[in-house]
């Protein structure tokens, strides 16, 4: 993925962020409302089994959910991928919905936090 691209420019680990609790759901919602974003991929997906939900940083299955209305849903077969998303109209406060994964979105990457001690030698 383009986090671990990025993430090995710096020389670290990095994927789509794992979101498995209240405090890193609240942590990204700030985030994205800083930003101004509508909408972030983040590393959840059912591709291996519909319906069970594994984090791609760690392999395990999710047991911390924020889903919007009516969601998750599999519209039309495809919808693999969460991502975190606000509209207001339908009752979406960045909450999550499932979609297809090659839908061009912005996304939220996590990485490995460098060791400061072999930073300074």
């Amino acid at each position: 993925t383009l986090c671990e691209v990025i993430g090995r420019q710096y020389g670290r680990s990095a994927s789509l962020a794992t979101v498995d609790d209240a405090k890193t759901q609240q942590f990204l919602t700030d985030l994205m409302i800083k930003i101004n974003s509508i909408g972030m991929y983040i590393g959840l997906n059912d591709l291996v089994t519909e319906g069970t939900f594994h984090w791609i940083a760690n392999g395990k299955q999710a047991t911390y959910f924020n889903w919007g209305p009516t969601q998750p849903n599999n519209r039309g077969g495809n919808e693999n991928c969460v991502a975190m998303r606000v509209d207001q109209v339908i009752g979406f406060n960045y909450s999550w919905t499932d979609g297809p994964c090659t839908v061009p979105t912005t996304y939220i990457c996590e990485m490995v936090a460098a060791d400061i001690g072999n930073l300074l030698g």
